[in-house]
């Protein structure tokens, strides 16, 4: 993308979150004026997005398997892929997000299984290290995700960074309170904190397909409960 065209961009935003949205006290306004600041953020992202990312991501996984198939030697786990897996000058952005989810399927796989009864049966103290490395994979993997990747707009009325009045945040915070507790973990780990579906999955204990049906009907509760939808 080119400095102007960002430049441009970035202009508009600004615009709209400092001087429309304080200035306009329509409900529906102030609500289109946020989706189309969202959509904006998005196709920063969409010009932005190269290969780069997703290879910094392929490689971390990359580490994690060579740590964890060093430190579970003579123990039985899933199977771990041959390393490295990309290989050259590879630039194609959809086959290299492919390997990436194909990798992030893999180490929650091993998570499952260093986390449970058999491996650490079979070395304690490895299960835990291993444990203890995958998450650190993860995080490491979300830091460059969120660093590519546009702030929903709940993150950026949490951070303060959309100029709410107090009375709209209350709000706000009464209706997540109000949400069904599964429903509610999941909106504030996917939308506030950034993380993954796989990696709510393994935390809360739930398919990956639960966790985006959870984060659908919290999204769906909080239009209803703070635009009066029916």
């Amino acid at each position: 993308m080119s400095v102007s065209f960002e430049r441009l961009i970035d202009g508009i935003i600004d615009a709209l979150q400092s001087h429309v949205v304080p200035k306009s006290n329509d409900d529906f306004v102030r609500g289109q004026v946020f989706s189309a600041i969202y959509a904006l953020n998005s196709i920063k992202l969409a010009a932005d997005w190269k290969a780069a990312p997703l290879l910094g991501q392929v490689r971390l996984q990359d580490d994690a398997f060579v740590a964890v198939k060093r430190l579970a030697d003579g123990m039985t786990h899933p199977e771990i892929p041959a390393t490295p897996r990309v290989r050259g000058d590879m630039s194609d952005a959809a086959a290299i997000e492919a390997l990436r989810d194909d990798g992030d399927r893999r180490l929650g796989q091993l998570l499952l299984w260093a986390t449970g009864e058999g491996a650490r049966v079979a070395n304690r103290n490895a299960a835990t290290e291993i444990e203890r490395l995958l998450r650190q994979a993860t995080c490491d993997q979300l830091k460059i995700e969120l660093a590519t990747t546009p702030k929903s707009m709940l993150q950026q009325i949490a951070g303060g960074e959309v100029p709410f009045c107090a009375g709209e945040r209350a709000d706000l915070e009464r209706a997540v309170a109000g949400l069904p507790p599964r429903a509610r973990a999941v909106l504030v780990l996917h939308d506030v904190e950034g993380w993954k579906h796989e990696e709510i999955s393994v935390e809360l204990g739930m398919a990956v397909g639960s966790s985006k049906a959870q984060l659908h009907r919290a999204r769906g509760l909080l239009r209803r409960t703070l635009g009066g939808e029916a």
